[in-house]
């Protein structure tokens, strides 16, 4: 499972968000992606997601990568 954060992008959502984090399952390539307003808002979307995986799938997300 790796992650990539965007932004910040010149025009924002009609929600106000301007940027946008990316995680993709490397051996499936299953992407989601999720809108945030500030960057700091990653670490909130993670837990979510990764909660949301670990609830689906019944395992535990390993190891993250982020991109650099």
């Amino acid at each position: 499972m790796y992650s990539d954060v965007c932004g910040p992008m010149q025009a924002e959502t009609p929600g106000g968000s301007k940027y946008f984090v990316l995680f993709i399952n490397d051996w499936t390539r299953k992407t989601w992606t999720y809108l945030i307003k500030q960057k700091s808002g990653v670490l909130g979307v993670f837990k979510r997601f990764e909660a949301m995986v670990e609830r689906l799938c019944d395992k535990k997300i390993k190891l993250p990568r982020t991109g650099g």
